[in-house]
């Protein structure tokens, strides 16, 4: 388990400084272009919003402020009422005994 949990860590390391090194080399060519072509992959906060950049586009995603755990809650509640929908109907069709 120790092992998989260090070859997850290191993939991540992995992809983590390549979005850097894109990122980099991205900002270096609009240096030398005098474009702005924003960021190849980029997660910020302003003012309380969550600002994804993707390849030069910006996506922002409004705040998340106190309805942001009832909101969760209630799609952990559609969740897992979707999961025992599941469970029941696996019971009935693989644990059903027949006497």
């Amino acid at each position: 388990m120790a092992a998989r949990a260090g070859k997850i860590f290191m993939v991540l390391i992995i992809i983590s400084l390549l979005i850097a090194g894109l990122n980099v080399s991205n900002y270096g060519i609009s240096q030398l272009t005098m474009e702005d072509r924003g960021a190849v992959l980029d997660v910020k906060f302003e003012g309380g919003d969550i600002v994804f950049t993707f390849l030069g586009k910006e996506y922002v995603f409004e705040q998340y402020k106190s309805r942001g755990w009832e909101d969760f809650y209630a799609y952990w509640q559609e969740i897992e009422d979707y999961l025992r929908k599941i469970w029941r109907i696996f019971e009935a069709v693989f644990l059903y005994e027949v006497e």
